[in-house]
């Protein structure tokens, strides 16, 4: 007789193929067994031949289908629902007695599901996570990016399916702010200096008097006409002037 399996189990898509066994007894209730042999056939194409001898019933013969789905210089692969036959012959003819019987059929597929780590880093190099992520999966990154004065970007390479070990670095651009600057009385001078900068940087303003002026001070009570202002918000700084007077 011959006896169809309804397929090779599927297995996950992100699984390593690692072998697919194929497990089943076959009885004859009626005379010996004087010579025979089992034969697995996959698609069309016999893939292993089992001698059997004189006795009347085999548990759990075993045949190894790995052989069968390895393609590509050894990798694993197949595809699940493919038709196999399980055909007895009796001294090497089909047998077709209804004595025959192949039952408790049992295919098992052993695979893998490969694991990647994933590391999260900082801009300086400190580690902010690690996640172990099963492949074709995508790791969560932390939240915990921080950076004075700096806004957060983004990861590098992005955040996507891993497929490979792989440590994300987190982006940053640097913040900028603006420096202006009031003239007080309007018209009593003007100050240069005023712009937009980086993050932690330092700009010195400098208050030039017009004629018949002369500085005063600045809002900060600085009395020098050259400042030093360190760069972390938008600022405004006013500079103050006074006549000058003049004996007669």
């Amino acid at each position: 007789t011959i006896t169809t399996l309804s397929g090779l189990p599927s297995i996950p898509s992100n699984a390593t193929l690692d072998s697919v066994v194929l497990t089943f007894d076959v009885k004859r209730t009626g005379g010996a067994i004087n010579g025979g042999k089992v034969e697995v056939v996959v698609s069309g194409n016999t893939i292993k031949v089992s001698d059997v001898s004189k006795d009347k019933q085999y548990t759990g013969l075993t045949l190894n289908l790995t052989a069968y789905v390895t393609n590509n210089g050894g990798t694993l692969s197949y595809t699940s629902g493919t038709s196999i036959d399980i055909r007895g012959y009796h001294n090497y003819n089909l047998f077709g007695q209804s004595d025959w019987t192949v039952s408790n059929i049992r295919i098992r597929a052993n695979y893998t599901i490969p694991t990647y780590t994933a590391t999260f880093k900082n801009y300086d190099g400190t580690v902010l996570k690690t996640e172990t992520v099963e492949a074709g999966k995508t790791p969560t990154p932390p939240t915990n990016t921080n950076r004075e004065g700096y806004t957060f970007d983004g990861w590098s390479p992005a955040v996507g399916a891993i497929t490979k070990d792989t440590t994300y670095t987190a982006q940053y651009t640097i913040k900028r702010f603006t420096l202006t600057a009031v003239v007080s009385p309007e018209g009593a001078g003007t100050v240069e200096g005023t712009g937009v900068y980086d993050y932690g940087t330092y700009v010195y303003l400098n208050a030039n008097a017009n004629e018949g002026w002369k500085f005063s001070k600045w809002n900060t009570n600085y009395e020098y006409w050259n400042t030093r202002v360190y760069i972390d918000r938008d600022q405004t700084y006013t500079a103050y002037f006074e006549r000058r007077t003049c004996l007669i």
